[in-house]
């Protein structure tokens, strides 16, 4: 399966938009993604849609409330709309996005003909990525705004699935353990619910992100068993609680290469059956990111060339094939096809590729497990899902404190030479929307 940006808001240039300003689409670029999902059709490849960010990076959310801010409308007091938290609440932000998910979900393909609601090639949508309401401890502003928004979405679209791309911070309805293993300091405080966001009826399935080197400031052990106990974690709450799949929809890990591949490996084995420990949740993993051979830009360092650095794509196919010869795997794709039985042409098991691999077809004779770098010691390997603290690796009786970038001055979560943070962690404000002046709408962009 692929997941991809369905969205370009007011970029740098704002001719190179999708949607230039609300309400004004670049067609060029729709028959692009028109051509795209033809194309993902006729190689069997499923498609996740996302439709917009929280982050600036393609508009998102700051492109709306900079609309929003230049039509005048202003907030609750009488105070300008001036950050991306504003995007949850504003009316024009609401009803311009509300018209933006109607443009994508009533679509009709102009190379197939075939209208985006009833093509079986597009998995699932998926409303936001990575959503936060800084400073909101009751998770009440992004609570309204989804069930809002997957309502709406789903009735344009009730046959594919629905999701958010939310990073899994615990919030006010999980346990107080789930909580203690939120990596960034304050994630309480940034909006998000897990548990809560996804017992919305209209949302089908549940997404995690995990970014240890942008999260946590410890030793690469410290790392390796974080990642075990947060998918883990995240598909315990889902069984014994909303009970819908989990898909670990984006993580990634900076080289050196035998560490990363390390990583991949584990973080595959922990979220896709037979090898998951929760495997009647388990939706899977999209790692972040693919790229050609020899590919120019790797600016946030988690670029994946599979072509020339093969470990990954071994560690890949092995986890794809052990998940299709899972009797998991096997319930679950006939469920997602029984989801889909409404869909025009019939839709085989085989199609209903798992959630939790890249590839379009899994290899007849998989490779052996890829061997624990020599540098990693071996518990690395066999860390406990639900303890409580992480290992240090070295001394049992001083376990690692996690720490993330927000307890530092916007620094990197690892000393990774030549990698730069995808993200820019700020101190979270115990209450009320924060004064960020990284999203100040009157700042330019950087680069």
């Amino acid at each position: 399966m692929l997941r991809i940006w369905t969205f370009q808001d007011q970029w740098w240039e704002k001719e190179r938009a999708l949607q230039s300003s609300p309400g004004e689409y670049n067609e060029r670029f729709l028959v692009g993604l028109d051509t795209l999902i033809s194309q993902a059709s006729t190689l069997g490849i499923r498609l996740l849609l996302c439709l917009s960010n929280y982050w600036e990076d393609y508009g998102g959310a700051m492109a709306y409330v900079k609309w929003a801010h230049a039509a005048g409308e202003t907030g609750p007091n009488g105070e300008p709309l001036r950050h991306r938290e504003d995007f949850f609440t504003s009316n024009m932000c609401r009803d311009w996005f509300k018209k933006f998910i109607s443009k994508m979900l009533s679509r009709t393909n102009t190379v197939t003909g075939l209208p985006y609601r009833d093509d079986p090639s597009i998995f699932a949508w998926e409303l936001i990525n990575e959503p936060r309401v800084m400073g909101d401890s009751t998770g009440d502003i992004l609570q309204n705004w989804i069930e809002e928004m997957a309502v709406f979405a789903k009735g344009l679209d009730e046959k594919h699935l629905l999701t958010v791309g939310t990073e899994g911070f615990y919030g006010q309805s999980d346990s107080e353990q789930s909580k203690s293993e939120n990596p960034v300091g304050g994630a309480e405080k940034m909006g998000s619910d897990f548990t809560r966001n996804f017992l919305t009826s209209s949302l089908d399935f549940a997404c995690v992100h995990m970014w240890v080197d942008l999260w946590l400031f410890c030793d690469e052990v410290c790392k390796l068993n974080f990642a075990e106990r947060w998918i883990a974690g995240h598909l315990e709450v889902s069984r014994d609680g909303f009970d819908k799949p989990v898909i670990l929809e984006e993580f990634g890990k900076w080289k050196p290469l035998e560490v990363r591949d390390a990583f991949f490996q584990k973080s595959f084995e922990v979220s896709l059956p037979p090898t998951s420990p929760v495997s009647s949740h388990a939706g899977g993993s999209l790692f972040w990111h693919m790229d050609p051979a020899n590919y120019p830009y790797n600016e946030d360092g988690f670029s994946v060339q599979a072509k020339v650095e093969t470990d990954v794509a071994r560690i890949v196919k092995a986890a794809a094939q052990n998940a299709y010869d899972s009797d998991t795997y096997s319930t679950f794709a006939r469920a997602v096809g029984e989801s889909m039985e409404d869909f025009s042409g019939s839709v085989s098991e085989t199609s209903t590729s798992d959630v939790g691999t890249s590839t379009p077809s899994a290899p007849s004779n998989p490779p052996a497990q890829v061997a624990a770098p020599s540098n990693l010691p071996a518990q690395s390997y066999s860390s406990s899902p639900t303890s409580s603290s992480p290992d240090s690796g070295t001394d049992p009786e001083k376990p690692v404190v996690y720490m993330s970038p927000s307890a530092h001055s916007h620094g990197a979560g690892s000393d990774a030479p030549g990698a730069i943070p995808r993200y820019k962690f700020d101190s979270v404000p115990t209450s009320g929307a924060p004064a960020r002046q990284d999203t100040d709408v009157d700042k330019e962009p950087e680069g």
